[in-house]
């Protein structure tokens, strides 16, 4: 039964455009927020080993 009410749910054009919509969001927001942790945290362009680190730490 409630297998089949969330199947209905992900039918209806409005909850698919609002999760779209918001994933798009979070999307767009990910590129800005890690540049300004780079700069917060001083990571160089260059140092590759410090990006991934921070971006370790950054998914946490």
């Amino acid at each position: 039964m409630e297998r089949e009410q969330k199947k209905q749910l992900f039918q209806k054009r409005k909850v698919v455009v609002m999760g779209a919509m918001i994933s798009t969001i979070l999307w767009g927001s990910a590129f800005p927020c890690i540049k300004v942790g780079y700069q917060i945290f001083e990571v160089g362009a260059g140092d590759s080993a410090s990006q991934i680190l921070f971006a370790a730490f950054a998914s946490f």
